[in-house]
């Protein structure tokens, strides 16, 4: 009963408890781990700058908004809508973690990031500057590097903060992103390890290792390539509003507004929820005790027992609806 008033009260909330088994692995959190875009960032990008390399500016956008438009990953949103001008593909291949290939017959584009551009024999440069780079390959050949750029959420600094002090022992960002991105991300937010350029299977061997060092550890993240961490993780907890399908599904919390404030308060629900039924359990079996007792020695009689077999699912259901007011 305390189970039901809990889901209900985080429900309220926009947090999505999938089932009550969830809370005594979210009230025991020790470490978290999140990935970044759409997690830690808004999840928004925007195009910074474009260089072209022998090619016209809105012929290599051409091809890169052609190229993206079978992805739905964030940065892909943004790719799309930067030409108009969409040229039809006799095929497209998405490598997780890395970008997509799209063959239009006459030219071969690679759009993705550095181990993209290693798969198709591409060099890059080893320039530094302060956002994401996608660099656009044609037939081989680096044609253009995009920068494009994300901003943290407000609330991330914050919901570390509070994660730390509700005991979260150490927290991680695990990112497929380049290494002066997610620093700047984790330095601005707190957190305590960041570790970048991960592919889905380096993540979830990350998350393996962290798994084995805690008694409970949160995996946050929203994508397709987090799905695999979000169901291995002791707890998986998906963002509802930006996070793909099948992260969602893999997860055992979703958090429908995104705010990552709400990771906290989803911890203090699930303590208090299993606080209450503790209460409902330690006085449930403590009354039907005593009514034993003074069975034995003839003190209670057949009524006595029924009053108190009723009046305790009574006083243990009007206790479980303190768990529909989430704490503050």
């Amino acid at each position: 009963m305390a189970f039901f008033g809990g889901i209900g009260g985080a429900a309220a909330k926009g947090i999505l408890f999938k089932g009550g088994n969830v809370f005594s692995k979210v009230a025991t959190v020790e470490r978290a781990c999140f990935d970044k875009t759409g997690t830690l960032t808004n999840g928004k990008f925007e195009i910074s700058s474009v260089e072209c390399f022998d090619i016209d500016r809105e012929a290599l956008l051409s091809y890169v908004a052609s190229t993206e438009w079978a992805s739905n990953h964030p940065i892909a949103d943004c790719l799309k809508g930067a030409s108009d001008k969409i040229i039809p593909y006799s095929s497209v291949n998405e490598y997780a973690g890395e970008g997509m290939i799209a063959d239009f017959g006459n030219v071969k584009c690679a759009v993705g990031n550095h181990r993209l551009m290693d798969r198709v024999g591409t060099l890059t440069p080893n320039t530094q500057n302060t956002g994401s780079r996608v660099y656009v390959a044609l037939d081989g050949i680096l044609r253009g590097i995009i920068t494009i750029s994300d901003k943290i959420k407000g609330e991330a600094s914050s919901a570390i903060s509070e994660l730390r002090r509700l005991g979260v022992k150490r927290t991680y960002i695990f990112s497929g992103d380049r290494e002066e991105g997610v620093r700047r991300v984790a330095d601005a937010v707190g957190v305590d390890e960041a570790h970048s350029s991960l592919t889905p299977e380096a993540k979830f061997e990350m998350l393996e290792q962290t798994i084995a060092n805690a008694r409970s550890t949160m995996y946050v993240g929203d994508g397709i390539n987090d799905s695999p961490s979000l169901a291995r993780a002791d707890v998986g907890v998906a963002m509802g509003s930006v996070g793909q399908d099948s992260a969602i599904e893999a997860a055992d919390v979703v958090i429908m507004t995104d705010n990552l404030a709400k990771l906290p308060q989803a911890i203090k629900i699930a303590r208090k929820t299993i606080s209450i039924s503790w209460q409902n359990i330690i006085f449930a079996l403590g009354v039907k005790g005593l009514i034993l007792i003074l069975g034995l020695f003839g003190i209670a009689n057949m009524w006595l027992a029924v009053f108190a077999d009723v009046g305790v699912a009574v006083l243990a259901i009007l206790n479980s609806m303190r768990a529909l007011r989430a704490p503050k």
